[in-house]
């Protein structure tokens, strides 16, 4: 199980989107594919929390306030919400330091928390 913040799963998801086009050995790419699915769960649950929390706030997407002065509370909110800590139901994905594969160092970055290197 990896243990990552809500803000890291929202950063993932274009790394992801960009780790799946790389061409890698068919293990590594089913527990690629594992990952998603496993991110995309917890990032329908975010996108639930999140949309409950406008709805309290009475607010749209549209209205929605561009800065923290215009309601404290609910960027309060927000933020506890996206700093929460939980767990994804799938061990890191174990990548070869020295494998025919390139991956951009963009994608390394964002995905530091579910990736290692043997």
């Amino acid at each position: 199980m990896i243990k990552v913040k809500n803000f890291e799963i929202m950063d993932a998801k274009e790394a992801l989107s960009k780790l799946i086009r790389v061409k890698l050995p068919m293990e590594t790419s089913v527990k690629v594919a594992e990952l998603i699915r496993e991110v995309n769960g917890k990032l329908e649950e975010i996108d639930t929390a999140r949309n409950a929390l406008i709805d309290r706030y009475e607010f749209t997407v549209q209205t929605l306030p561009k800065t923290e002065k215009e309601a404290p509370d609910f960027y309060k909110e927000f933020n506890e919400l996206i700093n929460c800590e939980v767990g994804i139901g799938v061990d890191k994905l174990v990548l070869n330091s020295k494998g025919d594969y390139s991956i951009e160092p963009f994608i390394l970055l964002v995905l530091e928390k579910f990736i290692e290197f043997k």
